[in-house]
């Protein structure tokens, strides 16, 4: 017996040290490591950079894709795999183009559930080495060595699965962890302080980050920092300004300007600020931003590429959220401050103003990014959560006849910066906007006019094929509903406003002139020549080569120690599950559980503590009905509803149990949130509890073998 022991724990040693193992032949790879690290994502956008802005002429092409949200979720990245394999063997014109992709932009919605941290480790396995052999997914590890991948937020990333929608005002992205998550993956720190990113001066920064910026600084200005940022509860630096405000408002009783901030105090933050970041090497505009909104920009020769924080409430942002509560005591005002207010307090809309004067200066053309989609075939107008974001976006009046909501404040209604993307200051141009969340492609063109006069042609293009579940159904009803609401306030907000002052746009209308629909998973491939977009590709993918039919087959082993009871009877077996299946593939509702079925055998010392009496048993167990579940904040639980464990004893000595019981790694539940490597150890360790409510056995059995046991407990290891 001691023997079988150590020859089981030398087992066990071996077969878990053989995943700390590299393969050979492959470089060390850490997608969001610095720009030292060969291949990380900082060291391709730097070579990109350097590349494309020294080329004489430029002729390039990139890949916009989003929403492959169902992938990471089930714990199979195959279908993604996939779509990464289609963007690698891309053509134009009958040749392959992979050496010309520079760079890809994500569209959001990367994960279903933002605050599942699984979600993001399945993605670190499929971009990364670590887990090579286990989840061998080359396309995507490939494209994540090779090219650049640029983030847009999405509503997912931040959103916390639950069983019921989003309403008007209670907010499923209320909590900053799925934001938190997001950040830790991009390395958002050190992204937005990449010279080629351009960004805002940083409204908060860690200590960690804080401490270590000060050391580069001079007495001076370390001095200067220490007036303008505060560290708050979160153990996080933050603009000191924006704070001071809030104080302010929560003595005062706030009007309705849109003016908030001392204009004299907010021009001294700047050029105190502005200068000490551009000697820091930031890439920042002169602008401060009350958050660290997932919006900046990075360029190109002649075209600035914008990409927009879609999420049109924002109540996931600590600053943002608390000056919304200061400003308006009720909630149900309080989406009066969205992120496409023409507020000084949107940092957003700050940001896209600085933008666009640089823009203007250096006479390139802005390219904007945002995930969601105000104007498509798919969202209704007048739903809850989503598509009541899309008309704070789009500043319509909510319709209180249809929904017996309170309609929008007028003040709402006419502050919307969506104006200003649709109608461009300089007229005559053909401009080139991205979408995504709408799971489909979706092309539009149309013209803006202004006084019936046309003044720029829009190409909308909307991609969501990247792994979500695709829309089966659209109503161009909608989407020309939209748009005559949105002519309307377009109107009225002008024609108003024209009585009395001398504005640029008088009596503005947009006009569809083309609307193409594919139901397809798809990603887009967007042709660049001559500082310009000259082609945008759009490249359809079979529905049955993405969309997950069968079961994974995954085989995974473990080592358990099970004790039942009574008599007190202990043991050990081995238990192989083939396969695992994500219950998503039959309702979106069931993503967070996975069928893993198993089968195991083993020994038992039967009867242990009667000395004499105890014999050794077989073990034989099956689990068909088990089932693994991820709830939020990465806790993880298996549910097995029929267990059959089969002993056989000597001679007639036989029984058979059926029971119910739950496992689950409860000390990484516990742990969750530490860092690795200790939760990767921890998840090797569950815990189980069976209740055997049920036994049979044959009538040539020994009657009174194993009848009283009613109970286990399981000690397991995860061998693989």
């Amino acid at each position: 017996m001691r023997n079988y022991a150590i020859f089981l724990l030398l087992l066990v040693l071996l077969l878990s040290g053989c995943s700390y193992f590299k393969p050979a032949g492959l470089a060390e790879f850490d997608f969001n490591k610095s720009k030292e690290i060969e291949n990380s994502n900082f060291c391709n956008m730097d070579e990109m950079f350097a590349e494309l802005n020294s080329a004489e002429s430029e002729d390039y092409y990139f890949v916009v894709i989003g929403d492959s949200r169902n992938m990471p979720r089930s714990d199979d990245l195959s279908g993604f795999n996939f779509v990464a394999k289609q963007i690698i063997y891309a053509k134009d014109k009958d040749e392959y183009i992979y050496d010309n992709i520079k760079f890809i932009v994500h569209m959001g919605d990367i994960v279903y559930d933002g605050v599942a941290e699984h979600q993001w480790d399945n993605l670190k396995r499929a971009f990364s080495n670590k887990d090579y052999y286990e989840n061998n997914y080359p396309y995507i590890k490939l494209l994540a060595r090779q090219k650049p991948i640029f983030p847009v937020l999405g509503n997912h990333e931040i959103m916390q699965f639950k069983f019921r929608k989003e309403t008007k005002y209670k907010n499923l992205a209320s909590k900053n962890k799925g934001l938190q998550s997001f950040n830790d993956f991009f390395n958002w720190e050190d992204f937005i302080a990449d010279s080629n990113i351009i960004y805002s001066i940083p409204s908060e920064l860690s200590m960690d980050n804080f401490i270590k910026l000060s050391n580069k600084f001079g007495p001076e200005e370390n001095k200067i920092m220490n007036e303008h940022y505060v560290i708050l509860n979160d153990r996080k630096y933050h603009l000191r300004i924006y704070w001071d405000l809030i104080k302010e408002l929560k003595t005062l009783q706030p009007d309705n300007t849109i003016s908030y901030l001392n204009e004299q105090k907010k021009a001294e933050v700047i050029n105190d600020l502005y200068p000490i970041f551009q000697k820091l090497n930031f890439n920042v505009l002169p602008v401060i931003s009350s958050d660290n909104f997932i919006c900046y920009a990075f360029e190109i020769n002649d075209i600035i590429y914008f990409i927009m924080d879609s999420m049109s409430r924002g109540w996931h942002y600590n600053t943002f959220s608390d000056l919304k509560k200061a400003i308006y005591s009720k909630k149900n005002d309080q989406h009066n401050l969205n992120l496409f207010s023409k507020s000084d307090l949107n940092g957003q809309y700050e940001f896209y103003k600085a933008l666009k004067e640089y823009a203007a200066k250096s006479n390139k053309t802005i390219v904007p990014f945002m995930h969601h989609s105000p104007i498509n075939s798919a969202n209704n107008i007048d739903g809850n959560g989503i598509e009541y974001n899309l008309k704070l976006m789009l500043g319509i009046d909510y319709d209180e006849e249809k929904n017996g909501a309170k309609k929008f404040k007028k003040v709402i209604c006419d502050n919307t910066f969506f104006d200003e993307l649709l109608f461009s200051e300089n007229s005559g141009e053909e401009l080139n906007y991205f979408s995504s969340c709408v799971h489909y492609y979706q092309g539009l063109e149309f013209n803006t006019y202004n006084n019936e006069t046309i003044q720029n042609k829009i190409n909308w293009y909307i991609t969501g094929g990247g792994g979500g579940e695709l829309e089966t159904e659209h109503d161009d009803e909608k989407m020309n509903y939209t748009i005559d609401l949105l002519n309307n306030r377009l109107l009225n907000t002008y024609s108003l406003q024209n009585q009395n002052e001398n504005r640029a746009l008088i009596n503005p209308v947009i006009k569809v002139t083309k609307n193409e629909v594919e139901e397809s998973y798809n990603y887009l491939l967007v042709h660049v020549e001559n500082g310009s977009i000259s082609e945008v590709i759009p490249k359809f993918i079979k529905t049955e080569d993405v969309k997950l039919k069968k079961p994974l087959i995954k085989l995974s082993a473990t080592l358990s120690n099970p004790v039942y009871y009574k008599p007190i009877s202990a043991g050990q077996l081995i238990s192989v599950s083939f396969w695992s299946w994500g219950l998503e593939k039959l309702k979106p509702w069931l993503s967070p559980f996975t069928w893993e079925p198993s089968i195991g055998v083993g020994y038992l010392n039967y009867d242990l503590n009667n000395t004499g009496k105890n014999e050794i048993a077989a073990i034989d167990v099956g689990s068909p009905l088990r089932f693994k579940a991820r709830f939020p904040n990465s806790r993880e639980f298996t549910f097995n509803f029929c267990d059959f464990t089969m002993f056989k004893g000597r001679s007639n000595k036989a029984r058979t149990l059926i029971s119910a019981g739950v496992e689950g790694p409860f000390l990484y539940n516990f742990f969750y949130s530490a860092r690795e490597p200790i939760p990767a150890i921890l998840k090797k360790f569950n815990f189980a509890f069976n209740y055997h409510f049920y036994d049979i056995y044959t009538e040539e059995d020994d009657p009174y073998f194993a009848k009283d046991i009613k109970m286990s407990w399981i000690v397991k290891f995860s061998l693989f």
